[in-house]
């Protein structure tokens, strides 16, 4: 669709003289307008010119006064953001404060001439500016603030929030500075422009407005605030507050620019200067075109505030000062649901006014005309005309994206432009030319007088028809594919707008007297009229709606019908469903209308079918319960009645008023009350029952009963008992049982059912649950499935409702037979820890596995344990689960007794070694230790049976030493504090290295401790042998530097050892070096250590005769000697003081049973016997894993820690005061 020219289609924005045009010279016209300013509310316009302030009258030019309070020429003038105060600078480096009155009230100077002013938009501070200087006055401060700048000052400017401003300078640069860093001598930014060319202009720019919804969503152009700077090479930067540039290339100008001004709230640009015109940019720079073309130079540009359309005003050099009216037309075009409009003057944004999708496309030059038509979009340029193709944005959430198809490069003069499938319709004044889309002229119309609206109203690709408005108001019909117009029909007056229905059977005319007619097609005849009208459209869904606007309404009328109306304001430009499209200004609105008025006249009239139509493009609810009632209200007595005497209402709209028209309030209410799911399934139901079933069809056909009919009727009005009367009055109960136990109206249902059998009955139940379930209250439906013996049913819905109460009535009823609802109830008694009931079924059903899972399940492992002892065969169920429970909380002791009841030995050994592996891997190598013990224990155990078990027996014990003692090495080295003294560290380290390593201990950490503690303690020869070996390792980097300086330290030590740190043999009663092993070096005898410090004990094992077993060995030792032998030490009678002792039974008899410790080792092992050589030295036992300690350090690590520092075993205290052994 084409608009006409009175909704301002042109092809760019017009400027119009104002009536006024000034002389700035008082008597003559030969001095340069410097500076303009107008008042913030637009009532006034200061002129700097020669030496005078002038003002004149905003609004019609008028001279109101001549300032001349300045000596020399004035350079700048400016308004405050209050309109309070005004300001000039002048040639006599003065600045002058004018109040509102005209008058002076403060003057104050520069050390240079005053080059420009600039209030703050925001508050009272004023920037003036000098060749060398600038500064802020401020009404709350007497003195003037200045400083200095490097350039000489051309131009100034503040953002629009007041915070900096902006200096432009002679040599190129802007300097950007905060206001309230003014005294500081730092910049936000200093912009160097290329070229060095003086900045005579510059402007902040106000955020782009985010109100219209095109510009939110699809334009990328920056939103924020922006700086444009002019200089004298002749470019135009764009920058942002923080001095970066937003465009990569300047704009280019064919003149010098003097002057630079926003209007429209920053939304287009003018520029003025040498050339001798005021051209009009876009935001960011794109020339649309020329303003105004003056006789000299443009030196300064200013717009109105406050007005509509934009007030511009010029001043030049010659003193010639020109005010321009400068207005934006809208350019647009609409066809069915999409809408394309000019914006920001060089781009085109495309609408689907029903889907609310947009996009744009820009142009980067002048858009003149737009059209649009299905898919198809064609723009005209300045030189060229784009075609563009829609390629998505049908789809409901579906973005709009166009693409540019056809490129014709010439230059078209038209008033109008429409656009086809495969062509281009040019209009100008009585000719029309068709182009197809390669620019190549198909053919053209002469008409007999000026068109004045066009529009394309569809047909096939190539052959669309277009309707015609002339001047002297002929309606003409043409074909694009056909060189001859028809004309359809002739009025008085010029036409304005023109419409035809989507059958083209009616005509829609608007003449300039606002008369609309609308004529039949075919016989020309005046169907009726309207007046004071500006525009009208027919509905594209149904052609018997039309709408049209005038005098600020918008009236919707049905033919044949009077109108309804609206308040409306603009132009209805189209007529969709229940949409209307209004241009309003430059807006498109896509109304909704009601078409209750409409619908209730063809209801009074009995015109259903078009009710029906009608109602289908959108109305509430209520007018479709009204249109339903109406419809089936209106039944005759045989049950039919006829639509425009063609088709029964049975077959046609019946059906539509019964099946597709929502019910009856009453209906709802009843339905709702019986907290029903949808209405579609209700109807479904009922219609499927009584109205849609082929069968009823022929027997209302066949002319059933009326009762039938009537009672149908009633249902639909809600009265579903009377029409269940009906039903029973005539005999038909089952009919009257079937409506009631559709509708769920299980009351009623059981009246009806009072005669029927016990089976029928619990039939009826069964629904009632069914209901009952289906509209949210299966309490209820539970209470009738246990009513009618559905006792499984109920059982899953109690269970999946969680209603205990109703579980523990049913249990009662339920037989041992049912034993799926009796598993069923016990799991889920079990999910509500009532584990008594779940035991009472499982206990009734003789499911003793099951209990016992439920037991072991809830942590009742008494209650598990009876369970099986009770019953053998349940002990691996029982019992595994707890060693399970007991290893995930780490008691491992406990765990392996429960594996091994549950005879899952295996298992216990697996679990064990992978916590042993994680420990070593973890470092926790005090765990590692015990963890190894503890796999030793399990080897050595089940080594009775199998022998070949004991070397692994022998290397977890190795590796559990090793790695019991190596943990404190690791704590040592890695945390900054350690609980052991530096000897127990010392004889720790001395003994791991001596051993054969180990996965994860670390020789250079042990060989580390030797030497940082030995040093200390003063065994210098070890410290020297260790590092002499730590200097063939890989030492970690925060240990290298300790190990130099120790290396270096360690020469100056003498090449011994403390003789007190030198291990004694009790045997042979020799020192031992310190790199001994783990015996002495003279008599091989094994050194016996303390698993507390470490220290070697007075410890030597004797062996016993073979002769002798093993138990009587032991009672011997036990037994008191003679008193005579008290004192026998064995290893003092036998001569050689290396090799085994064996003591025969008389010598077993004379030992002192306080200086005998007795090993006792499970087998295979064999039972150890050592003889204290210093019984002064308590030494102690743990009876658990038989290692010996100092009886001091063993009953304070058991007082620290509780237990034994090696096995973790709780210990006992003993009554031997020399020996003490845990029980």
């Amino acid at each position: 669709m084409s608009f006409p020219n009175s909704t301002g289609c042109r092809g760019r924005g017009n400027t119009q003289p104002s009536p006024w045009l000034l002389d700035s010279g008082v008597a003559t016209a030969d001095h340069c307008v410097y500076d303009l300013a107008f008042k913030p509310d637009g009532s006034e316009l200061l002129v700097a010119a020669d030496n005078k302030v002038i003002i004149y009258d905003g609004i019609d030019g008028t001279l109101l006064q001549v300032l001349k309070g300045h000596k020399d020429l004035v350079f700048a003038v400016a308004w405050s953001q209050d309109g309070e105060t005004f300001a000039s600078g002048s040639l006599d480096r003065s600045v002058i404060l004018w109040t509102e009155q005209h008058e002076g009230t403060l003057k104050y100077s520069h050390s240079d001439a005053i080059q420009c002013l600039a209030f703050s938009p925001v508050t009272s501070l004023l920037l003036s500016c000098a060749m060398g200087d600038f500064g802020l006055w401020s009404a709350d401060e007497k003195n003037v603030q200045k400083q200095r700048i490097s350039g000489r000052c051309a131009s100034c400017a503040w953002s629009r929030d007041g915070s900096l401003f902006a200096i432009g300078t002679y040599d190129g640069f802007v300097h950007l500075k905060k206001a309230d860093n003014f005294q500081s001598d730092e910049y936000v930014a200093k912009i160097e422009r290329p070229g060095g060319e003086p900045v005579w202009a510059i402007r902040f720019c106000a955020p782009r407005h985010q109100d219209d919804m095109s510009r939110r969503h699809y334009d990328s152009e920056p939103s924020s605030e922006l700086l444009v700077v002019t200089d004298w090479s002749r470019k135009v930067g764009f920058y942002d507050l923080e001095g970066n540039s937003i465009k990569r290339d300047d704009m280019t100008l064919t003149y010098d620019p003097t002057c630079v001004e926003f209007i429209t709230g920053g939304q287009f640009l003018l520029i003025g200067g040498s050339g001798r015109q005021v051209t009009l940019h876009t935001r960011l720079g794109t020339e649309i075109g020329t303003v105004a073309q003056m006789d000299s130079w443009v030196w300064c540009v200013r717009v109105r505030p406050v007005s509509n359309p934009s007030t511009v005003v010029v001043g030049c050099v010659d003193g010639t000062i020109a005010c321009y009216n400068l207005m934006f037309s809208t350019i647009h075009g609409l066809h069915k649901e999409r809408y394309a409009f000019r914006d920001n003057m060089t781009d085109v944004v495309v609408q689907h006014l029903i889907h609310h999708t947009m996009t744009r496309i820009r142009c980067h030059e002048l858009v003149k005309k737009v059209a649009i038509y299905g898919h198809k979009l064609a723009v005209q340029l300045t030189d060229r005309l784009h075609i563009y193709r829609q390629i998505k944005g049908d789809g409901e959430n579906e973005q709009l994206e166009y693409t540019l198809c056809e490129r014709i490069n010439k230059a078209f003069d038209c008033s109008l432009l429409v656009v086809c499938s495969n062509h281009l319709i040019l209009c100008d004044e009585r000719r029309l030319q068709c182009y197809d889309h390669k620019g190549l002229k198909q053919r053209e119309w002469q008409l007999e007088s000026a068109i004045r609206y066009i529009k394309v109203i569809g047909g096939p690709p190539g052959r669309e028809t277009i309707l015609i408005g002339l001047r002297e108001g002929q309606v003409c019909k043409l074909f694009v594919d056909n060189p001859f117009p028809v004309q359809v029909l002739k009025l008085n007056g010029p036409i304005k707008c023109i419409d035809i229905s989507a059958s083209r059977q009616h005509i829609a005319v608007v003449d300039d007297s606002g008369l609309c007619v609308v004529f039949d097609a075919k016989t020309k005849e005046v169907l009726f009229e309207e007046p004071n009208c500006n525009s009208v459209a027919f509905n594209s869904d149904n052609e018997e709606i039309i709408c049209y606007s005038g005098s600020s309404k918008l009236t919707v009328r049905a033919r044949g019908y009077p109108g309804h109306q609206q308040r409306m304001f603009g132009f209805v430009v189209g007529f969709s469903g229940n949409k209307v499209y209004c241009l309003h200004i430059y807006a498109m609105q896509a109304l909704e209308v009601p078409f209750s008025n409409q619908l209730y006249q063809y209801i009074e009239n009995k015109e259903y079918q078009k009710a029906y139509d009608l109602a289908c493009l959108g109305v509430t609810r209520e007018d479709w319960q009204i249109l339903g009632q109406d419809a089936i209200s209106n039944l005759n007595s045989k049950g039919i009645f006829f639509v425009e005497g063609k088709l029964p209402v049975m077959d046609t709209s019946l059906e539509q008023a019964l099946c597709l028209i929502v019910p009856s309030p009453d209906f709802f209410r009843h339905w709702e009350q019986r907290g029903s799911g949808s209405i579609g399934a209700l109807s479904s139901s009922i219609a499927n029952r009584h109205i849609r079933t082929s069968k009823e069809k022929e027997m209302m056909a066949a002319n059933e009963p009326e009762y039938i009919l009537r009672a149908h009727v009633l249902c639909y009005e809600g009265k579903f008992r009377e029409a269940a009367a009906l039903y029973r009055s005539n005999g038909d109960e089952n009919r009257a049982m079937q409506l009631f136990t559709d509708l769920r109206m299980f009351e009623d249902a059981q009246e009806v059912m009072t005669t029927a059998s016990g089976e029928t009955q619990r039939m009826l139940m069964r629904k009632r649950a069914d209901w009952a379930r289906d509209s949210n209250q299966p309490k209820v439906a539970a209470e009738m499935l246990i009513s009618s013996g559905d006792l499984d049913k109920a059982v899953l819905l109690i269970t999946e409702n969680d209603w205990i109460d109703l579980a523990i009535n049913v249990m009662r009823k339920l037989e041992r037979s049912d034993v799926d609802s009796l598993r069923r109830l016990a799991a889920y008694f079990i999910r509500k820890s009532e584990f008594g009931l779940a035991g009472r079924i499982y206990g009734s059903i003789n499911d003793i596995k099951a209990m016992a899972q439920m037991h072991v399940a809830a942590g009742h492992w008494t209650d598990a344990f009876a369970i099986a002892d009770r019953y053998p065969k349940f002990v691996e169920d029982v019992y595994l689960p707890y060693a399970r429970y007991l290893a995930e909380r780490d008691h491992f002791e406990e765990a392996q007794k429960a594996y091994h009841r549950a005879g899952r030995d295996q298992e216990a050994l697996r679990v064990l070694e992978q916590l042993t592996g994680n420990a070593v891997d973890e470092n926790r190598f005090a765990d590692a230790g015990y963890y190894h013990w503890l796999l030793s224990m399990q080897y050595l155990e089940r080594s009775k049976d199998n022998p070949s078990l004991i070397p692994k027996y022998q290397a977890s014990a190795k590796l559990a030493d090793m790695y019991y003692a190596y943990h404190a090495i690791f704590l040592y080295c890695n945390q900054p504090f350690t609980r052991h003294s530096p000897e127990t560290l010392l004889n720790m380290a001395r003994y791991l290295s001596v051993q054969e390593l180990v996965p994860n201990i670390s020789l250079v950490l042990i060989c580390y401790t030797i030497a940082r503690i030995g040093r200390e303690l003063g065994a210098f020869k070890l410290v020297r042998d260790t590092l002499d070996l730590l200097g063939n390792l890989r030492i970690p980097p925060r240990l290298q530097r300790d190990v130099e300086l120790m290396t270096v330290n360690i020469r100056a030590k003498p090449f011994s050892d403390a003789e007190d740190l030198l291990p004694v043999c009790h045997r042979c009663g020799l020192n031992n070096p310190l790199t001994c092993g783990v015996s002495c070096v003279h008599c091989k005898t094994q050194f016996i250590h303390s698993f507390a410090t470490f220290e070697v004990l007075p410890l030597i094992e004797f062996s016993v005769d073979p002769a002798v077993p093993t138990d009587e060995a032991v009672k011997l030792v036990e037994s008191e000697p003679p008193l005579a032998d008290s004192n026998f030490n064995p290893f003092q009678s036998f001569s050689k003081k290396s090799g085994d002792v064996v003591l025969s039974a008389d010598d077993l008899l004379r030992l002192e049973k306080g200086q005998v410790v007795i090993l006792q080792l499970p087998p295979p092992l064999k039972t150890r016997f050592l003889f204290n050589q210093m019984p002064s030295i308590s030494v102690s036992k743990c009876s658990s894993c038989n290692k010996l300690f100092h009886s001091d350090d063993f009953e304070m690590a058991v007082l620290q820690e509780g237990h034994c520092p090696f096995c973790r075993s709780v210990q006992e205290r003993p009554d031997n005061p020399y020996l003490i052994d845990s029980a």
